[in-house]
């Protein structure tokens, strides 16, 4: 039997040597070499079918999500149509519960309430500006007239001392 030696090759394999030679040795670094290659062609394939399968997966994924937002456009599609048609029946109701001779018929027959006589009716003038008074632009209990807030403040603290003055 050939005495046989062991040395470490580049991949860091325990390659045998024989007591064959340089010839021997060539040949197994030449099979070491193959094997490298094949097994980086087997990496490569494996990376792609990896690569391609988290493709697969975030694809129908995202097909999936796409269905659940379509899912869920539709029932919202359907909510709206509802309410809607529940609005329209509410405007229709409304149509009739403001219907003018129908409360006139209500207050006449359940309130027993009439038509006022003429001399009953009063006419009330409104003016068609509304406006807002302010106090004259003059100083009061020390607060100037200028400026509104600080004349409400003012008035606002001799209300309370008349109030609470025990």
């Amino acid at each position: 039997m050939p005495k046989t030696e062991k040395f470490f090759d580049t991949s860091q394999n325990i390659v045998p040597d024989t007591a064959g030679g340089d010839e021997n040795r060539e040949l197994l670094l030449r099979e070491l070499q193959m094997r490298k290659s094949r097994n980086k062609v087997r990496r490569r394939y494996i990376l792609m079918i990896l690569i391609s399968f988290i493709f697969a997966v975030a694809l129908i994924y995202r097909y999936s999500f796409v269905i659940e937002m379509n899912e869920h456009i539709m029932r919202e599609k359907a909510t709206l149509i509802k309410l809607e048609n529940d609005n329209s029946l509410l405007q229709k109701q409304i149509g009739v519960e403001t219907d003018l001779e129908r409360i006139r018929l209500l207050a006449e027959s359940k309130l027993d309430m009439q038509k006022p006589d003429r001399d009953q009716i009063v006419y009330i003038k409104v003016p068609k500006k509304d406006h807002a008074l302010f106090a004259p632009p003059e100083k009061q209990n020390g607060a100037d007239a200028a400026n509104p807030f600080m004349y409400l403040f003012e008035q606002a603290k001799l209300i309370q001392k008349r109030l609470f003055a025990d």
